[in-house]
């Protein structure tokens, strides 16, 4: 990697990482406000609605910006030609989402959906207003305008859901912060890049040979992975999905956003690296060496301590989240050994990923259904056997994927191994310490503050032990040049910058 390069994406993640700790901040302080408010219901109501309503979006999604962002040379008539397309998809939706509304409450059996969906139906036709020409921003690997979007309409959302939630504890709390929002997204796209857009499909051709198969692709996802709430919710309680709503929320707002600022350079820096395979092989070990090195260590501390963390922040109502939540971090730790969809992207293998996605819901929905039938009598049992068959299917398309990558770069499942074995032996290690200690103070029977200090103690001790396992492992294996000891590099060049910066302010204070 040239030093031109690395600048630039630190620079780059620098401003990944800021708009991470802030949305997450806001997102866990929402989260745990909004628990304590609303009820688990009112989480599963609304997760069936949004859920009918992602499917819907993605079935009709284009991923123009990624056509956009992979096009060697865009011109106006590009942006143009996406934002028109937009329009008319949004339309189009929005008015079909709206018209499902009655539908919907008749098959589950409640009114209460109806006009939930109409406000999401609005909410999507005003996401067709937005600037396609935000891709610009991604193309040049410049994330600050990104802080600024995802900064502002986390914080429109929150303003706005919040106060709803405190003043009448109802779930219309988190349907008008989705639409505050995607309104706030919509006028910030405009302010940080001025656009004047005109009427045009003049380059569709174009935009669609590339967003095809990843347009195929989507449409597959969205019925593999949206369509969860909708079944669960079919045989499963409100309540129920409300849990394992809430659950995927507080992992959401860890796990994803703590990787965030490496996997939002993968696309555009693939992108660059399309034509040198020995580097984009070099940069892909790098990078997803990197998201395992983040993720083990928090899906694993938080699968330890959700118990703590779920009686202490939003309250015993919450509970059965606890083994979800356990679940879910497992299954993610197993997803984070693979990312086919940036390479498949940059190499314009995009057929590639309708081909994964197919295999993919082939092998999930299967083993989900067969694990709810095993679970069959009573309503968790079978959300409990419907989550370990995803947990089974993470493990098949997880090796698939390796081997699909495999086929279309010189990225082996060798490679794979060599950046994935050192962390999950670090976080096994860390997990047996931190468990152990753990059950010497059983979350049930502490106060509020001696739970603060027991998830503050096996938070220190487990950012203790991973590290110190990682280095042992290192040293054991000859000290290579290994991920462990490019990140090692990366935070050190951050730090001595950080000093330089720090060391004039000090003598000038």
């Amino acid at each position: 990697m040239t030093e031109v390069s690395r600048s630039k994406l630190l620079k780059g993640a620098g401003w990944v990482s800021a708009a991470t700790v802030a949305v997450n901040a806001l997102g866990i302080v929402s989260t745990i406000i909004l628990a304590r408010l609303l009820l688990p219901e009112d989480f599963g109501l609304v997760a069936i609605a949004t859920a009918l309503v992602g499917i819907i979006g993605v079935l009709t999604e284009f991923s123009l910006s990624k056509a956009l962002i992979q096009h060697r040379e865009p011109t106006d008539d590009h942006y143009h030609t996406a934002w028109t397309m937009n329009i008319i998809r949004a339309a189009i939706v929005g008015g079909v989402i709206a018209a499902l509304g009655v539908p919907l409450s008749y098959f589950y059996e409640d009114a209460r959906l109806a006009p939930i969906v109409w406000v999401l139906g609005f909410v999507c036709f005003i996401g067709g207003f937005n600037n396609p020409k935000m891709a610009v921003f991604q193309r040049e690997l410049s994330f600050r305008q990104s802080f600024i979007m995802r900064c502002t309409s986390k914080l429109a959302g929150f303003i706005v859901c919040v106060p709803i939630a405190w003043i009448y504890q109802s779930y219309w709390a988190l349907i008008f912060g989705v639409l505050a929002t995607e309104t706030a997204v919509l006028i910030v796209s405009y302010v940080l890049i001025p656009f004047r857009p005109r009427l045009t499909i003049s380059e569709y051709r174009e935009l669609l040979s590339f967003s095809i198969w990843l347009t195929l692709a989507k449409w597959v996802q969205a019925v593999n992975w949206r369509a969860q709430p909708l079944v669960y919710g079919y045989v499963l309680p409100s309540s129920l999905i409300g849990q394992l709503s809430l659950s995927g929320k507080l992992m959401g707002n860890t796990i994803e956003q703590a990787t965030s600022p490496v996997r939002a350079m993968l696309f555009p820096a693939f992108s660059r690296l399309q034509d040198e395979k020995n580097r984009l092989r070099l940069g892909y070990i790098r990078s997803q060496g990197t998201i395992c090195l983040i993720t083990f260590p928090i899906a694993a501390g938080l699968a330890v301590m959700a118990e703590d963390i779920v009686l202490l922040a939003i309250g015993d109502k919450w509970l059965p989240a606890v083994p979800l939540m356990q679940l879910m971090a497992i299954t993610r730790i197993i997803k984070a050994g693979q990312n086919l969809g940036p390479v498949a992207m940059a190499t314009a293998h995009t057929k590639n990923l309708f081909h994964r996605d197919l295999r993919a819901f082939l092998i999930r929905w299967p083993l989900v259904l067969s694990g709810m039938y095993l679970g069959r009598g009573d309503p968790y049992t079978i959300l409990i056997g419907g989550m370990l068959g995803e947990m089974g299917a993470a493990c098949a398309n997880g090796y698939l994927n390796m081997r699909l990558i495999g086929s279309i770069t010189p990225i082996t499942v060798a490679d794979h191994v060599s950046f994935v074995w050192r962390p999950l032996i670090a976080i096994l290690t860390m997990v047996a310490v931190l468990h152990g200690l753990s059950g010497l103070a059983p979350a049930p029977t502490l106060t509020p503050i001696a739970a603060v200090l027991k998830i503050l103690t096996l938070a220190g001790l487990g950012a203790l032990v991973y590290p110190l396992v990682l280095y042992a492992l290192w040293v054991i294996g000859g000290k290579g040049d290994t991920v462990e000891k490019e990140c090692a590099g990366i935070l050190k060049d951050i730090a001595a910058k950080t000093l330089i910066k720090i060391r004039p302010a000090a003598r000038e204070g």
